[in-house]
């Protein structure tokens, strides 16, 4: 059976656990039964209450193995907010469904919720996630080009001093086409 996913947020250095409120059960598509999974990102209302700011918002989603805060936070120093999504425990092997790999990603796509509602002045969400591929995807397509704010997305690297690095940027706003005039074109011709 699978263990229970757990979500957390921080905002500027303050850190809350989100615990479900009452036990329930589930079961996937071979009868075995999963741990609830009821972590109610609602709880991150506390973020409406916060001053309005520009910034950045970092998502971290812990599956195949923990995504360490301090790497991150060698990247986005002082973030917004802060939200952990995380499986318990950690395992390369963890995700053994369909209905487990479904719900951990509806908790990504409620965390990314919470922030454009709760926090519309984000700039960019830094998401960290250490995930099989096929969570990876079904993360992705539940990004709205339209709601979700851009997103960066991140390589992982074990050996490297600073272990993240850029990788894809997702809704990065479009910059209209350079036309090049008739002349800039027979420049390019004869390169």
């Amino acid at each position: 059976s699978a263990a229970p996913v757990r979500a957390a947020a921080g905002v500027a250095g303050r850190h809350w656990r989100l615990l479900p409120r009452r036990r329930l059960r589930d079961e996937d598509a071979r009868g075995v039964a999963l741990q609830p999974l009821g972590v109610g990102l609602l709880e991150l209302d506390h973020l409406a209450r916060l001053p309005r700011a520009e910034g950045d918002a970092v998502i971290r989603v812990s599956v195949s193995s923990d995504v360490d805060a301090r790497d991150t936070q060698a990247i986005v120093a002082e973030p917004l907010t802060e939200i952990d999504i995380k499986l318990e425990p950690a395992d390369r092997d963890a995700v053994d469904s369909i209905n487990l790999l479904d719900r951990v990603a509806v908790k990504f796509q409620e965390a990314l919720d919470a922030v454009s509602r709760l926090r519309p002045l984000v700039q960019t969400v830094h998401m960290f996630a250490a995930v099989p591929v096929g969570l990876a995807l079904r993360m992705g397509a539940l990004i709205s080009p339209t709601m979700s704010p851009r997103i960066q997305t991140y390589q992982f690297n074990r050996a490297a001093e600073v272990r993240y690095r850029r990788a894809i940027t997702l809704n990065q706003p479009v910059r209209a086409p350079t036309v090049l005039s008739d002349e800039e074109r027979a420049q390019a011709d004869e390169i």
